[in-house]
């Protein structure tokens, strides 16, 4: 085992949060949530800088995957967001 949900219980959290961006679209802590848990964050991410969404900790928390998988071209594109939303 592998964090702390199974792969089956990953899915239900991921459809979970789907049904929720449905409702509440472009909710920065259900996107945030969903970049965590779901199994394609490429897709995720691509549906947060579409959503034109400048929540810090959202922009953060790609920031941070990005650097970790070393795509250092996307990098600076959320960075640019978070700091023009904090001048």
């Amino acid at each position: 085992m592998r964090g702390w949900f199974y792969e089956e219980d990953k899915n239900i959290v991921e459809k979970y949060l789907n049904q929720g961006l449905i409702k509440f679209q472009n909710h920065p802590q259900l996107l945030k949530t969903l970049l965590i848990y779901s199994q394609d964050k490429e897709s995720v991410i691509e549906r947060i800088q579409e959503s034109g969404c400048f929540d810090f900790s959202l922009l953060s928390k790609v920031v941070e995957f990005l650097i970790k998988e070393s795509k250092w071209d996307r990098v600076g594109n959320f960075i640019f967001k978070i700091q023009s939303n904090n001048t």
